[in-house]
């Protein structure tokens, strides 16, 4: 009989360390855990319980922790995963879809798309919910405080994928001129009152795109340490792309522009170690052709 294959699967991320891989499947109807050690080679297996799917997760600053964007009952929500007692709890439990969940603030606040349309967390069963809606905005939940608030960075008529933060800032893809290009929030605060102490209102100022790319990003992957990753496609081929932090919101130059991993290696420099503004194909298995709107 013919099966349509799941391509969501593998769900991965790294463990803070960079020495641990996490990855889900799905195997018999039921969700498994993997933790592959690069070191040993050794893989840990462990069944997740009391969830459908699981579409995007991530590691907490410490690596004891995950978040993720979970399914169960029909319902996508946000659900805190204890790594060393392989148990999760809910911090969403709506009707909203809660995706791209990532953590900021060293661990303190999560950062995800979502398309509620209140800063209100709700426990109402799916029938008794209005104002659906199927624009995606970037919020943060302050999963620590005891009102478990929630910050709504974007209020654009757009949607927004794909949060990161590094620093006081968070990037995101958000849609211009028909295709995503990546834009960014910058933290802000202002004085509310002054009695004993001083108090602050803080909140994020989405900024303007200043990018206006030929090709949309696909996807984005950033690391606090100093370089990201993105896919895009050009050309109808799809190309891994790395570049330095400092050029994060700049455009990308034309593809036949780019330096290959292939070329990096015979100046026997390796992507680890590079430091250039220029940005590097890290998987070239494809003819690069000229810069194309697709």
């Amino acid at each position: 009989m013919y099966r349509i294959n799941d391509k969501t699967y593998p769900v991965l991320t790294w463990h803070p360390s960079s020495e641990i891989l996490a990855f889900l499947t799905e195997e018999k109807g039921l969700l498994m855990m993997h933790f592959f050690d690069i070191n040993s080679g050794g893989i840990d297996v462990k069944a997740l319980f009391n969830l459908e799917k699981v579409t995007d997760m991530a590691y907490s600053s410490d690596g004891k922790q995950m978040i993720f964007s979970g399914v169960f009952k029909g319902q996508s929500d946000l659900f805190l995963y204890n790594v060393a007692a392989n148990s999760h709890k809910n911090l969403t439990q709506d009707v909203y879809d809660d995706l791209n969940p990532q953590f900021i603030d060293n661990s303190s606040k999560i950062v995800f798309s979502s398309n509620r349309t209140n800063d209100t967390l709700s426990t109402k069963a799916k029938n008794q919910e209005f104002g659906h809606s199927k624009q995606f905005d970037i919020w943060v939940l302050d999963h620590t405080s005891e009102e478990k608030t929630l910050f709504q960075v974007t209020t654009t008529k757009g949607s927004e994928f794909q949060p990161y933060s590094v620093d006081s800032a968070i990037y995101y893809l958000g849609i211009k001129n028909g295709i995503y290009n990546r834009y960014h929030a910058v933290k802000d605060s202002f004085i509310t009152n002054i009695d004993t102490t001083i108090h602050y209102h803080r909140f994020y100022e989405a900024k303007p795109s200043e990018q206006n790319n030929s090709r949309g990003i696909s996807e984005q992957s950033i690391n606090p340490l100093g370089n990201f990753t993105e896919l895009i496609l050009d050309n109808y081929k799809y190309h891994l792309l790395s570049k330095d932090y400092s050029k994060i919101l700049t455009p990308y130059p034309q593809i036949d522009t780019v330096s290959t991993q292939k070329e990096i290696d015979t100046l026997n420099t390796t992507f680890s170690t590079q430091n250039t503004s220029t940005p590097v194909i890290l998987f070239n298995t494809i003819p690069l052709t000229k810069d194309t709107v697709v």
